[in-house]
This record gives C-alpha cells, sequence and structure tokens, in this order.
C-alpha cells in the first residue's frame, strides 16, 4: 500500500551490440565508429550531429564526435556545434570534410589551434561562425585565411583588439563575402576593412559604435540588412543622432532592414508629413529621418528599449516593428530575432513580462518560438530561465482553465523534454530548477511526464542531494529558495512515486531515491528540524516499499529503523510523520525474508504501543496492527522473543481493532489486495485473519467503487467465501467476511451500497 497523493534514435556502431540507444552509446569511454562495411548516408550523418549536439551537447565531445573523423563513413557538409563540448580535435576531424559550413561558437574548449586547422582545410566553407578563442593569441603575420567562396562571417564575443581585428580582414582572402556579424566585438574601432566588401547584411550588435565610424555605413551602398542596436542596459546616445540617421538611410537604397534598438537615433516623436513632387501626401511619419521611406516602408525597423518607447508611436515607416508595445509586437520581435542570441534574449525576457503581468492570447506561437528558442540556445542559461518562466505562467494558466486545453500533448512532450534538458545543462542554477519544477508539478504527474520517467527522476534526487544547491546560497534569500527548490523537488518525486507500477518504483530505488531521502532525514534529526520537507521524505520511502522488496531492503540497509526509532522519539507529536512511518513499514512487513529484522523486543514494543495511538484518525493504530498481522502470520515458531509475549501482543491487537469505526474515512491507497488476502487464509493465528477482513470491510464500505472491483479482480470472494465457511473460533471475523461479500455483490449489482445502507449512513467521520 502507498499513501494517497490528491493532487531516439539508433545507429550502427562498432561494439558487442551492433543496435543500442543513443543516448547510451553516449556513455561510451571508447572511440566511436560505423561498424564495418557500413556507410551513413549525407543526411542521416547530419541528423545525427545535430541531435549529439543539440540533444546531448555535454556529450558532444572528443570522444564521442570521434565518429565523424572518417569522412568515407559518415559524411557531413554542415558541423554546427555551437554550444557543445567539442575541442580543437573535433575540428580537425570536421575540416577533413571539405565543409561548407562551421559554427564554433560559445565552445569553450576551442582555442586558436583551431584557427589554424580552418586555416589549411577551410577553402571550401562558405559560413563560418567564431566567437572567443579562435583568434586568440594568433601571431599578427599569420592573422589570414584564404577562403575565397566565404559568404558569410560571424565573429561574436571576441575580446581581441580592433588591431587584430583590422590584420584579420585586410590579410585575409574573402572575395565572395556578402554577411559579416560582428555582435558584442566591443573593441571594434574602425569599419574601414569590412566596408571594402560588397555587404548585403552588416550586424554591429553591441559593438563600440561612435559617430566616426557610423558614417562610413553609407559606404555600403548594397546594404540590405543593417543593425547597429544595442542591449537594453548599454544604450548608447549619439549628438547628432537624427542628422546620422538620415544620412544612413538616404544613402543605402536597398535597405529593407534597420535595428536601432538601444539609441537615440530615431529621435524625439515629431509627426511629419511627407508630400510626393506632385503636392500629393504621401503618408507620415513620427520619425523624420525616415521620411524617405513613407512611400517606400522598411520590411523591418527595430525600436526596442529606445529612451522615447519609440515602438509605441503610430506613423513608422515599416512593415514590421520591433519592440515591446503588444503581444503581436512582442512576439514578431522573438520570430525575427531568433538567429541572435544576446538580442532574443531580451525578447525573451519582454515575452515573459508580457505573461507575467497581462495576457498572451496566442499561445500556440508563443510555445514554438520558446521551443525553438530553447533548442537554439540550450547552451544558454539565460536564454532557459527567461522561457521557463514563460512556460511555467502558460501551465498554470492552462491547470486553472475551464475551457478546452490550449497545450497540445505534443507541445506538452516537447515542453517537458526541453525542461529537463535545460535542468540538467544547469542544475546548479536555483532560479532555472524553481521554474522547470513548478513547470513540471502544473501537469499530471506521473501521468503526463511517464515518457521521461528516469531522466527527471535522476534530475530530481540531484537537486535533493544537494539540498537545493543551498552551498552555493550566500544570503538568506539564496538560501530560501534552495529549500523551496529542495522541497519541490520532493514533491515531485513523491508524486513521480505514487501511482505507478512496479517497474517504475524499483526504478526509483535504483536510482537511490531511499538513500537520499534517509540522508535528508539524517540531516533533519540532526538540526531536529521538523518540517514538510521531512514528513515527504518518508512518504517518498513508503510509496517506493509499496509491493517492492528490493526497496523494503534498501530501508533496511540504510540504517532506517534506526531513523524510525530516533524520528518517533524526537517528533512524537506530530501525526502525519508517524503515519507516513507507519505506513512504510507497512510494506516492510509484506515482504516474508525480511520480517525477521523487525521482530526484535524493543521493535515490537513499540508497535504494540502504537495500537493506542489516536493520530491520523486511525491511520497509526492501523498500520502498527498491520505490522503485527504480518510478524504473526508466521505462526508461533518464527516469534523468536520472550518480551513482549505472542499472547499480549495477539490480545493488544485484537482490543484494537474492535475499537475502530468500520465507516471512518481513510488516507491510503491499495494497488492490490494480495498481502491483506493472504492473511485471510491464515488458520493458525485468527488475528491475522481479523485485521484482514476489517481492512476489507472497512474500504469496500467507505470506497466501494474503487475497491470492491479489486476484490474481485484478486479472487477476494473465494478466499471470503472459505473463511465464512471455516469455523472460525471468533465469530465477528466470519460476519466482517460476509460483509465484505455483501458489498461486492450491491456494488456489482447497483453500482453503489444504497440497499445495504442509507444515503446519509455510508460514511464516517
Amino acid at each position: 500500500m502507498d499513501e494517497s497523493i490528491e493532487e531516439s534514435m539508433e545507429v550502427g556502431l562498432e561494439s558487442d551490440d551492433a543496435s543500442f540507444q543513443f543516448d547510451k552509446t553516449c556513455d561510451s569511454d571508447e572511440f566511436l565508429d560505423i561498424a564495418p562495411g557500413h556507410r551513413l548516408p549525407l543526411e542521416i550523418s547530419e541528423l545525427l550531429l545535430t541531435t549529439m549536439c543539440t540533444h546531448y551537447p555535454s556529450r558532444a565531445n572528443g570522444l564521442n564526435l570521434s565518429i565523424f573523423r572518417h569522412p568515407d563513413k559518415c559524411k557531413v557538409r554542415k558541423a554546427i556545434l555551437r554550444g557543445s563540448d567539442a575541442d580543437d580535435d573535433c575540428v580537425k576531424y570536421f575540416m577533413q570534410h571539405q565543409l561548407t559550413h562551421l559554427d564554433v561558437r560559445d565552445c569553450k574548449n576551442i582555442t586558436s589551434a583551431s584557427f589554424y586547422t580552418v586555416q589549411e582545410k577551410g577553402y571550401s566553407l562558405q559560413s563560418l561562425a567564431i566567437g572567443k578563442g579562435f583568434l586568440d593569441s594568433v601571431p599578427e603575420k599569420k592573422l589570414n585565411l584564404n577562403i575565397p567562396n566565404l559568404r558569410s562571417l560571424v565573429i561574436n564575443n571576441t575580446l581581441v583588439s580592433d588591431e587584430v581585428l583590422t590584420n584579420f580582414m585586410t590579410q585575409s582572402k574573402f572575395g565572395n563575402l556578402r554577411s559579416v556579424d560582428l555582435s558584442g566585438t566591443e573593441r571594434l574601432n574602425d569599419l574601414a576593412p569590412f566596408v571594402s566588401h560588397p555587404l548585403v547584411n552588416l550586424t554591429l550588435h553591441n559593438c563600440n559604435a561612435s559617430e566616426d565610424w557610423l558614417m562610413m555605413l553609407p559606404l555600403l551602398t548594397n546594404i540590405r540588412r543593417l543593425d547597429i542596436s544595442r542591449s537594453k542596459n548599454q544604450n548608447i546616445e549619439f549628438y547628432n543622432n537624427e542628422a546620422l540617421l538620415q544620412k544612413i538611410v538616404e544613402s543605402l537604397p536597398h535597405l529593407t532592414y534597420l535595428d536601432i534598438s538601444g539609441t537615440n537615433l530615431c529621435g524625439v516623436k515629431k509627426t511629419e508629413m511627407v508630400y510626393a513632387a506632385d503636392g500629393s501626401l504621401v503618408g507620415l511619419t513620427d520619425i523624420p529621418a525616415l521620411r524617405c521611406r513613407v512611400g517606400r516602408p522598411l520590411e523591418v525597423l527595430g525600436l526596442c528599449h529606445t529612451a522615447e518607447e519609440a515602438c509605441k508611436w503610430t506613423n513608422l515607416p515599416a512593415l514590421k516593428v520591433l519592440g515591446d508595445a503588444n503581444e503581436e509586437q512582442i512576439l514578431e520581435t522573438v520570430e525575427v530575432l531568433m538567429p541572435y542570441k544576446d538580442q532574443v534574449t531580451t525578447a525573451l525576457n519582454e515575452l515573459f513580462h508580457q505573461f507575467r503581468y497581462d495576457t498572451v492570447h496566442d499561445i500556440k506561437r508563443a510555445l514554438r518560438l520558446i521551443f525553438e528558442a530553447m533548442t537554439l540556445y540550450h547552451f544558454d542559461e539565460h536564454v532557459q530561465i527567461s522561457s521557463s518562466a514563460s512556460l511555467f505562467y502558460i501551465m498554470r494558466v492552462e491547470a486553472d482553465s475551464q475551457e478546452s486545453p490550449m497545450v497540445t500533448s505534443a507541445a506538452r512532450q516537447q515542453m517537458v523534454s526541453l525542461m529537463i534538458n535545460a535542468m540538467e545543462r544547469f542544475p546548479h542554477d536555483n532560479i532555472l530548477m524553481r521554474n522547470g519544477c513548478l513547470t513540471i508539478s502544473q501537469l499530471k504527474v506521473p501521468q503526463q511526464v511517464v515518457f521521461e520517467y528516469e531522466r527527471l527522476v535522476s534530475l530530481l534526487l540531484v537537486v535533493i542531494r544537494h539540498r537545493g544547491n543551498v552551498s552555493n546560497s550566500n544570503s538568506n534569500t539564496e538560501r530560501d529558495m534552495a529549500d523551496f527548490v529542495c522541497r519541490i523537488s520532493i514533491y515531485l518525486l513523491n508524486s513521480l512515486a505514487c501511482q505507478v507500477e512496479g517497474l517504475h518504483r524499483q526504478l526509483v530505488g535504483d536510482l537511490g531515491a531511499v538513500e537520499t531521502m534517509l540522508g535528508l532525514i539524517k540531516d533533519k534529526l540532526r538540526t531536529k528540524t521538523h518540517d514538510d520537507m521531512l514528513e515527504l521524505a518518508w512518504s517518498v520511502m513508503w510509496n517506493v516499499t509499496d509491493e517492492t522488496p528490493r526497496n523494503c531492503q534498501r530501508f533496511l540497509d540504510g540504517s532506517g529503523m534506526s531513523y524510525f526509532t530516533e524520528c518517533l522519539q524526537t517528533f512524537k507529536e506530530h501525526e502525519d510523520l508517524l503515519r507516513n512511518m507507519m505506513g512504510l513499514l507497512g510494506n516492510v512487513a509484506e515482504v516474508k525474508y525480511l520480517r525477521s529484522r523487525l521482530l526484535t523486543p524493543e521493535l515490537i514494543a513499540t508497535f504494540t504501543d502504537l495500537l493506542k495511538s489516536n493520530s491520523g484518525g486511525i491511520e497509526v493504530s492501523y498500520n502498527a496492527a498491520g505490522v503485527l498481522s504480518h510478524l504473526a502470520s508466521d505462526g508461533p515458531e518464527a516469534w523468536t522473543i520472550d518480551n513482549p509475549s505472542r499472547d499480549y501482543v495477539l490480545n493488544a491487537l485484537t482490543t484494537a481493532i474492535n475499537k475502530w469505526n468500520i465507516k471512518v474515512r481513510r488516507n491510503i491507497n491499495y494497488r492490490s489486495f494480495e498481502p491483506i488476502l493472504r492473511l485471510l487464509s491464515v488458520k493458525h493465528t485468527s488475528q491475522c485473519q481479523h485485521w484482514a477482513a476489517w481492512a476489507l470491510a472497512n474500504l469496500t464500505r467507505v470506497y466501494p467503487d474503487k475497491y470492491c472491483n479489486l476484490v474481485v479482480a484478486e479472487g477476494g470472494l473465494e478466499i471470503l467465501e472459505k473463511v465464512v465457511a471455516s469455523e472460525t473460533d471468533v465469530p465477528h471475523i466470519r460476519v466482517l467476511a460476509q460483509t465484505v461479500i455483501a458489498h461486492c455483490d450491491a456494488f456489482q449489482e447497483c453500482g453503489n451500497l444504497d440497499k445495504l445502507y442509507p444515503k446519509d449512513d455510508h460514511l464516517g467521520p
């Protein structure tokens, strides 16, 4: 019994087993290879690489990516390694493939050694994206790449000097360069090396912008997309702002995308009418510097977090405006800025605020964008935090809604997997762990998370063992957060352990749940702290030991009985705790080969005293009686202690059972009556039959819809009829057995017990 709670892909690899689950494959400590005589098609190879880097980024390392070291077996054209654990050796593997695309941004193990690899073998590249480390320590004379067909160059968040960038661009041969992204390159002072290329796309987000090099932008006459924006906390102001913007826009006739977020280039709001040459009115603009685009509006105009909140102005010469004026604008901003990590992070924060303080109507689109961001930027903590916060509000609204579900089953599954991915990647971030646990707690657990059962249980146990990362907490607020994370993790674990079948309960034990709970209980006893975490720890063990002998043994092997005795002495006034502890021991007592470990004078005396307990209604007394009944069922010869005597205990057991109200409501959940029905067949000790018959009579009366069918399904009626037909020395047992039979017959006939009892007499207090 347990406590009632109300509330891949496979690849052929060279190994003993030619085909096994990918996540297990990644645990290998050897280089991987394709099985002899086999070759993966290009599409499958690239899917394998994407899966490794996106869903198993911490395992996308030199060892596992070694499967790509033979291009003839596992060919790829695009190596998007961003945010993975790939190292310089991995770059060597991939550059043998004559790559067209290479992205090594946010790879902490990439150094300038990869620069030399690309220098030697990168001739065929069309797109190159690099970040910190790639250009570091490269001598000035060697700062050159010969990549004549390179069309896209991304250099993000590097700390190299302006001189290094200048030398790199002037010495390299990029004869076909069309797109450059220098986001986060704060030491950039000179645009001259870049404007010499016929660029159509230039991104200078969070670069060291100055009026001097902004005046060089008009030289880029082919530009279609221009981003000179700043982050929300890095706003910049230009002295000749409106004149600068007007000069830039009027000089770039092909411009369709302009992002000036975080600057004052838009000036102050001043509505101006624009007329055509013939004097007819073309339209209005609130940004006079953009008057030339009134009749030919930009496709996208970025106006996020400008000082004047320009995104909220009415007359803007653009088809799409990026900002935070309303839901539509925020969602549009997230979608447009998705390829740009730093900018989309800010947009996701705005989306979170929209969920928190207002309403989002297009949930389907919001979910799609959040999922895309969490997948694309699986390596970025800030993206995961803001996304998870929005998911919590979505699921909370969903849980409170009386209307049809807004979130489909497929979306819910994707959300759970992405949340677990993020929590596994950043287990020490209490804010993220809080968001994830709260979001998952809005679901029907365990039913809606069973497909990720093992991963989720493993993750929660890690959090609980670290007590919600309390060691990282330096303030009371942080400690409170860590405490909350630990508490909700135990709550979720308890929900996962309840209402699942034996294999899942066994798995929870195999993953270390019993030992983890015992460790938590030990800490609470050391500090003499009684709280809900202590009670939940016992509740978890009550659930995972239900009909699971191996977990019962784990409890005993982990000094569980010592903790039981100490908790009983230290926290004896707490009824719920006592109920949880006795429920657990009831499960242990059902395991025949473990019962002898409960048969000590001290424990038997304790159980006998608890028969008199009124804690939790009858639950403590009932569970104590159950423990003693199972111990007595092994017969007089198995009772190896002299004091308390077996007769004394059995008399106390009878006295306790006779005091219980047959109509009393219960706080207990049985999945099977097999242990109780087994006691009904014990003929040598009538007290065993008495307790079992009373239990069935009570449960089938109080909860007939749940338990009458269970009695019938498990062959209980046949056993009960044998009890009725037997010549027992205790007639009351026969009466109780007849009562159970009558309950089952009435329920099968009518679907209720109304024919046996008045409607107001079904239940007791």
